[in-house]
Formats: C-alpha cells, sequence, structure tokens
C-alpha cells in the first residue's frame, strides 16, 4: 500500500526539442479511459537534476523514467557514457547531444527506476544510487551506480512531491498546457514506440 497521497506528485520531462517552462498535454494519451490525458512541465536539465537532488537530500526516493538499454551494464550495476568504446572499434564517432538524441528518436524512456542516493563531491553530483525492480541478481543487489554523465544523456523523466518544487515552476501546472497531438514525435518518445 502507498502512504502517499499520489496527487501530491509532479511530473517533469526534460526534452530539449520541446521549449522549457510550459506544461505539455497529450491528447488522447492516457494510462486509464476516464482519466485526463498525460500531462507534464518540461524543465531543463539542471532543474530535473536539482528536484531529484533535494528529494534525495531529505531521504525520499524519486521514481524517474530514462533509456536504460543506452550504455549500461545491467549484470554490474553500471550506467555510464563510453562504457564500451565503439569509436575506437569502428574508427567513428558516434556520440550524439542529448538534443541529438531526441531528434533523431534515438533514446526513448524505456524503464522506470527509483534514485535511492546521490554522491556528491566538493558540490558536484557524481553519481546516483539506482535501485532497480529487476531482483538482487541484476547489478550489485538490485542496485545500480549511474555517473552523473549518464543522467545528463538518458534520464528523461521525473516525478517529486510538490514540496521540492519551487513555486515559480510549480505554478506552470496551473497554466493551460499546449496540447501535443497522439502523431507528434513526442507521443511516440513517451510511450515507448
Amino acid at each position: 500500500m502507498v502512504d502517499q497521497a499520489l496527487d501530491d506528485y509532479r511530473p517533469f520531462y526534460s526534452i530539449p526539442t520541446l521549449p522549457f517552462g510550459k506544461k505539455y498535454e497529450i491528447d488522447l494519451d492516457k494510462a486509464v479511459y476516464d482519466r485526463p490525458n498525460m500531462y507534464f512541465v518540461n524543465v531543463p536539465l539542471e532543474t530535473l537534476k536539482e528536484l531529484a537532488k533535494k528529494a534525495l537530500l531529505d531521504n525520499q526516493p524519486v521514481w524517474f523514467g530514462c533509456d536504460v538499454g543506452q550504455e549500461s551494464m545491467g549484470d554490474n550495476g553500471l550506467m555510464a557514457p563510453e562504457i564500451r568504446d565503439y569509436s575506437a572499434l569502428y574508427g567513428m564517432d558516434f556520440d550524439l547531444s542529448r538534443k541529438e538524441l531526441f531528434e533523431t528518436y534515438s533514446s526513448i524512456p524505456t524503464h522506470n527506476m527509483v534514485f535511492t542516493g546521490i554522491d556528491i563531491v566538493d558540490g558536484k553530483i557524481q553519481k546516483w544510487l539506482v535501485e532497480n525492480s529487476w531482483g538482487e541478481k541484476a547489478g550489485k543487489k538490485g542496485y545500480s551506480s549511474m555517473t552523473d554523465a549518464w543522467f545528463d544523456k538518458y534520464v528523461q523523466v521525473l516525478a517529486v512531491h510538490k514540496k521540492y518544487v519551487p513555486k515559480d515552476v510549480l505554478a506552470l501546472f496551473d497554466t493551460k498546457a499546449d496540447i501535443l497531438p497522439p502523431w507528434d514525435p513526442m507521443f511516440h518518445l513517451l510511450n515507448g514506440e
């Protein structure tokens, strides 16, 4: 049983191909037939990180969605860009920016997990502790270590309690949403298609 009021949590995405600081709704995208369309506020990546950091430092886990298959070693519990050096193997650069990953549909949210810890050195985030739902045989007894650089590329969405959200950002949820049609590329990204 969940002992939290789920209505107190807010969904945030960081999609570099859409303007930040706006609320979006995807037409005809519903988890339950008679419920509202899926909606979110789009924020810069730095805001996404700050929201997660605030909750974690208050000893609260943070639900997030990411592209778990990218540059990770699930059996070892490691999530780091360039964990495999394909550039050296093939003699060409495969690196894409976060924006390019979205523009080319090369990264979509494929799995949800929970942040349970954060490693900060000299005020800078180094790593994130991730608890997965795949059981203790995956990673290190069900946990993975994500570098902050991996977050920069592959974490797309998180939900946090509204008490961690600055008032000006929280107010965006009370604004009229820009409606994205079901054929909009963002619809496909959000639904893993």
